[in-house]
């Protein structure tokens, strides 16, 4: 497991982290070198979306079946272990990608013509 800010006992999304974690993912960046770590980023934050996707099945999945009274084949504690895991990650990721393009103006979700500070041209893909 990476060393993250998650280890501690509870989690934290930041609202605005999190929309800019979307707008970053809509974005497309003209520069090259931008739109590639662009890229990146996102990729990093829809990989660990999907690894929650699959931990949150898993561990819903587990509490159903121990809650109708018998004991599934999966351990409910790893289970939830593992979601919790899962969801650092993902919150992790989040404010990876929001603290990385901090310095950029992030448009409005339906806003496709904002212009960033370095007057690069970002343009929204819908």
């Amino acid at each position: 497991m990476s060393e993250t800010f998650f280890e501690a006992a509870e989690l934290q999304i930041d609202r605005n982290e999190f929309r800019a974690a979307m707008a970053v993912t809509n974005a497309r960046f003209p520069d090259v070198t931008l739109e590639a770590e662009r890229v990146l980023c996102a990729r990093d934050f829809l990989a660990a979306a999907f690894a929650l996707e699959q931990a949150l099945r898993i561990h819903a999945r587990c509490a159903l079946v121990n809650h109708y009274g018998s004991r599934g084949t999966n351990n409910f504690a790893e289970a939830t272990e593992r979601l919790f895991f899962s969801l650092g990650e993902y919150a992790a990721s989040i404010r990876r990608i929001a603290q990385r393009f901090r310095d950029f103006e992030m448009p409005d979700l339906d806003d496709a013509d904002a212009i960033v500070p370095s007057g690069l041209r970002m343009q929204v893909v819908r």
